[in-house]
C-alpha cells in the first residue's frame, strides 16, 4: 500500500493556534493551487464493506462484534448469519444492481440484515416506520426497490421478513425467533438457549454456535458464494452499497446512490485519524437513513470492536445515552453539536467516564461547546464535515479545547480534495470566500434517476486526474491560516436545523398544496440564542394551526414548521423577491382552554412556558399540546431536563411525545423514578492529531 503525504495537520494546526493565541493575524494570501489543499494520498487495494468485515472475522472470530438487547455476536456469528441472509436472497434473484429497502428497529437483527444484503451484491435503501406515509410512498416509487424486510406491513411494497429468507434447516428455522410473535413455533424454539442436551433444541443450538470452532473458521473462509467471488475486487467495489434519500429542493426527497469504493475509503481513513481495538465499544444510534450510521456499524466492525445498538428511538433522549454509555461501557459516540448541547446539560454525562472520544458533525460548531465537552467530559472532540454526496465525511479536525471565535472543519480525510473556488471555477485566494467543492475517492454516484440533477451537481474536476468529477456543495468557505478550511454560509436555501439536513424549498412545496394556503415562504429563524426554529409565512384563508397540522402529514418532524404566520401578503424588494428581513417574529400563544389545577400542574405550565420562550403572565393550557407551540425533539430534553431539576424525578423524553400536555406529564410524575444525583466533572485529557 503506498502512501503519499502532502499536507502536514500538525503544521495546519500549529498556524491555526498561533491566530487563536493572537500570535498571528488571519490574512488574505494569493490563492494556491488546489493541489495545495488535497488530504493524504494511500494507495487502499479495492474492497467492499463486507470484505472489511469478513476479513476482521477471520483475524477474531470469537471476540463480540455486537453486542445488543436482542442478541450478543461474535464475528463468526455474525458473518456465517449475515450469509444464510445473502443465500437466501440470492435464491429469489437478488443480485449486484438491486435494491432492497430496510425498515427494521436498532438492533442485531438490523446489522446482520444490512450485511445480509450487502454479501448478495445488492444495496440497501433505509425507510423510517416514523416517517409520513406519503413520504414513504414516494421513495418507494421512485426507487422501486425490488422489497422491503421488515417486521410488517409496508404499504406499496413487497414485504420479506427475515424467516421468509432464511433456508429451511430446523436450526435455521429455529433462528426466526427473531422475528416471530410470542406463542409461535418460533417463540418455542427460544427455548434452544435453556433447554437439556442432546435435544433438537440443543442440536438446533450447536448448529447456530459452531462458527466458533475450527469447522466455523473454514465456513467464514468459503462464507462468499461463487458469483460474488468471480466478480474482481475492482469491480464490485463499484456496486452500490446504500441508497440515502435527502431533502430535495424541487419539493421531492432525492436518493444519492453511494458506492462501496466510497464509503469503504470513509471507513478506512478512520483509522489514520485513530485506530480502534477490541476495548473499544461504539454506540450505534443512528437511524440508518442518515449516513453517519454506516461509521457507528461498519468502522468498529472493520477494526475489531463491538457495535452497541441504542434501543430505538433513544438517540433523542439525553438521559437514556448518558445511562447507555455508562453502563455499556461505550468508549466513542458520535453527537451531532445540538445534541450534545443536550446530552453534557444531563447529570448523568459526568458518570460517562469509559468515554475516550466524541465525534461531532452535521451542523456548525458553537463556539463555547469544546470548552463544555473538556468540563464535563473530559475526551478529545473531533469536529466532522460532509454531506451526504462524499459518504459522511469530507473534512476533520481535532478541537483543542476553550472558547474559539470560529471552529473550523479541518483539512481533507485521506484522498479526498476540496477546494474553494469563484463563479467562474477559480480558485479563492485565502482568506476569502467562494464556493466548496469536493473532489476524490469518496463521491457519491450521482442522484437516482436524476441524470439532469446529478450532470449540475457532479461536475468535471479540473484540478483532478482526467475524468475525475468535483461536488458542488452548496456551502460557502475560506481556508484559514495554515490550509484549515471553515464554513461562512451557503450559497442557497438549504439549511441545518438539529443534524437535519432541509431544503426550505421542498417545505414550501408542500405548504402550498395544502387546502386555504395561496403562496408561502419558509425560512430559518433563531430569536432565541442557540433555538433555532422552521417559520412558515403563508398567505390565503388557511388556519394556522391546522396548516401546521397538515403538514405533519406530510413532512418528516425535523421538516415540520415549528410555527406558522398568516400574513394578509408576504414583504417583498423592489426586485419582486420576498423581503425576509421584514418577515416579523412568530407570537407564540398558549392556548388556554382548560387552566392547570394542583401544584404539579401548575408548575409544569411554568416549565413549558420557559422551555418554549413563551411569557409566563399567560395562562398556559393544562390540554395544550408542547409541539402546536414549536416544541421539537431538543426542547422536549431540555423539558424532561427541568422536569427532573425541579421535582427530582427521571421521565423518559418518550413521555414527552406520548403525553405532549401538562395534563398528561402530571400523571406520570406519581409514577417516575427518583432522580440520580449530579456527579463531579472530570478532567480533561489530552490527544495529538
Amino acid at each position: 500500500m503506498a502512501t503519499v503525504r502532502l499536507p502536514e495537520p500538525d503544521l495546519a494546526r500549529q498556524r491555526w493556534d498561533a491566530v487563536l493565541a493572537g500570535v498571528a493575524e488571519p490574512v488574505c494570501e494569493p490563492a494556491r493551487h488546489p493541489a495545495e489543499h488535497q488530504g493524504t494520498v494511500i494507495d487502499y487495494p479495492p474492497a467492499t464493506l463486507v470484505d472489511l468485515v469478513t476479513d476482521q472475522a477471520r483475524r477474531t472470530p470469537g471476540a463480540i462484534a455486537v453486542d445488543a438487547a436482542d442478541a450478543r455476536l461474535t464475528y463468526a456469528d455474525l458473518v456465517a448469519r449475515s450469509e444464510r441472509i445473502a443465500a437466501g436472497l440470492r435464491s429469489r434473484g437478488v443480485g449486484p444492481g438491486d435494491l432492497i429497502g430496510v425498515e427494521l428497529p436498532s438492533s442485531a437483527e438490523l446489522i446482520t440484515v444490512l450485511l445480509g444484503i450487502l454479501a448478495a451484491g445488492a444495496a440497501y435503501l433505509p425507510l423510517d416506520a416514523a416517517d409520513p406515509a406519503e413520504r414513504t410512498a414516494y421513495i418507494l416509487t421512485d426507487a422501486a426497490p425490488v422489497a422491503v424486510i421488515a417486521t410488517g406491513p409496508v404499504a406499496g411494497a413487497t414485504v420479506w421478513r427475515l424467516d421468509d429468507l432464511l433456508p429451511g434447516s430446523s436450526a435455521e428455522r429455529a433462528r426466526a425467533v427473531w422475528t416471530e410473535e410470542p406463542g409461535s413455533s418460533a417463540e418455542r424454539a427460544r427455548a434452544v438457549w435453556t433447554e437439556e442436551p442432546g435435544s433438537f433444541a440443543e442440536r438446533a443450538r450447536a448448529a447456530w454456535t459452531e462458527e466458533r470452532s475450527d469447522e466455523g473458521r473454514r465456513r467464514i473462509e468459503g462464507a462468499r458464494s461463487e458469483a460474488t467471488q468471480q466478480q474482481s475486487e475492482a469491480t464490485r467495489q463499484h456496486h452500490t452499497a446504500y441508497v440515502i434519500y435527502t431533502s430535495g429542493s424541487t419539493g421531492r426527497p432525492k436518493g444519492v446512490v453511494v458506492p462501496h469504493r466510497a464509503i469503504v475509503n470513509r471507513i478506512r481513513t478512520l483509522r489514520e485519524l485513530y485506530p480502534l481495538d477490541a476495548s473499544d465499544r461504539v454506540l450505534q444510534k443512528a437511524h440508518i437513513g442518515f449516513d453517519v450510521s454506516l461509521e457507528e456499524i461498519f468502522r468498529p466492525l472493520a477494526e475489531g470492536a463491538t457495535v452497541v445498538p441504542a434501543k430505538p428511538g433513544g438517540r433523542r433522549d439525553p438521559a437514556y445515552l448518558a445511562r447507555v454509555i455508562r453502563d455499556e461501557r461505550i468508549t466513542l459516540a458520535d453527537f451531532v453539536p445540538s445534541m450534545l448541547e443536550a446530552f453534557l446539560r444531563e447529570p448523568g454525562a459526568a458518570e460517562c467516564t469509559t468515554l475516550r472520544r466524541i465525534q461531532c458533525g452535521g451542523e456548525a460548531m458553537p463556539a463555547d461547546l469544546p470548552q463544555r465537552v473538556a468540563d464535563v467530559l473530559g475526551v478529545p472532540l473531533y469536529n466532522m464535515y460532509g454531506p451526504t454526496e462524499t459518504a459522511v465525511d469530507a473534512t476533520q479536525w481535532l478541537v483543542g479545547t476553550g472558547t474559539q471565535p470560529r471552529i473550523p472543519i479541518g483539512l481533507p480525510v485521506p484522498n479526498m480534495r476540496a477546494y474553494v473556488l469563484d463563479t467562474d471555477l477559480r480558485p479563492v485566494a485565502d482568506g476569502g470566500t467562494g464556493e466548496l467543492y469536493l473532489a476524490g475517492a469518496q463521491l457519491a454516484d450521482g442522484y437516482l434517476r436524476r441524470p439532469a440533477l446529478t450532470a449540475q451537481r457532479f461536475t468535471a474536476d479540473p484540478f483532478g486526474p482526467p475524468g475525475s468529477r468535483m461536488y458542488r456543495t452548496g456551502d460557502l468557505a475560506t481556508w484559514l491560516p495554515g490550509g484549515v478550511l471553515d464554513l461562512v454560509g451557503r450559497a442557497d436555501d438549504q439549511v441545518k436545523i438539529r443534524g437535519f439536513r432541509v431544503e426550505l424549498g421542498e417545505v414550501e412545496t408542500v405548504l402550498r398544496r395544502l387546502p386555504g394556503v395561496t403562496d408561502t415562504v419558509v425560512v430559518l429563524r433563531e430569536d432565541r440564542p442557540g433555538d433555532r426554529r422552521l417559520v412558515a409565512y403563508t398567505t390565503g384563508t388557511a388556519d394556522p394551526a391546522d396548516t401546521r397540522r397538515a403538514a405533519a402529514a406530510h413532512l418528516p418532524e425535523h421538516m415540520v414548521p415549528a410555527a406558522v404566520v398568516a400574513m394578509g401578503a408576504l414583504p417583498t424588494l423592489p426586485n419582486g423577491k420576498t423581503d425576509r428581513a421584514a418577515l416579523p417574529a412568530p407570537e407564540l400563544r398558549a392556548a388556554a382552554g382548560r387552566l392547570p389545577t394542583g401544584d404539579d400542574e401548575q408548575t409544569l405550565a411554568r416549565l413549558f412556558a420557559e422551555v418554549l420562550g413563551l411569557p409566563d403572565t399567560e395562562p398556559f393550557g393544562a390540554e395544550t399540546s408542547f409541539f402546536d407551540l414549536g416544541g421539537h425533539s431538543l426542547l422536549a430534553a431540555r423539558l424532561i431536563s427541568r422536569v427532573r431539576s425541579v421535582f427530582s424525578v427521571e421521565l423518559p423524553i418518550q413521555t414527552v411525545f406520548e403525553t405532549p400536555t401538562v395534563a398528561g406529564l402530571a400523571q406520570w410524575l406519581g409514577h417516575a423514578e427518583k432522580a440520580r444525583p449530579t456527579l463531579r466533572r472530570r478532567t480533561a485529557q489530552k490527544e495529538t492529531s
